[in-house]
């Protein structure tokens, strides 16, 4: 009699080992479950900012787009205006200082 109080007392034990076991895994399962939720929620706002940067960029205004592109090219334009007058009359300094040196 007393071996069979033994032998159940080792399998309670080993019961008791198995469901520790299980719990562990289902700790481990249920933090890898809780990981995955949060990456998928992640990739989800990720996609909603994506999609509204798309939607601000295809949404542009035209017109104030072609306004502003206009302004930008009145501006290079009119820069390189000033360059062009800064070296005509850069050159013509040369051009009377090389004359100026010559006559002397």
């Amino acid at each position: 009699m007393e071996h069979r109080g033994n032998t159940i007392s080792a399998h309670l034990t080993e019961i008791d080992t198995h469901l520790g076991e299980v719990g562990t895994a289902q700790a481990d399962l249920g933090a890898k479950t809780n990981r995955i939720d949060l990456i998928q929620n992640r990739l989800n706002e990720q996609k909603t900012v994506a999609t509204k940067i798309m939607s601000n960029n295809e949404d542009a205004d035209y017109a104030e787009t072609i306004i502003n592109l206009n302004t930008q090219q009145n501006v290079y334009n009119a820069s390189l205006s000033v360059v062009r007058k800064l070296f005509k009359h850069r050159s013509l300094i040369f051009c009377a200082d090389r004359l100026h040196e010559k006559e002397r």
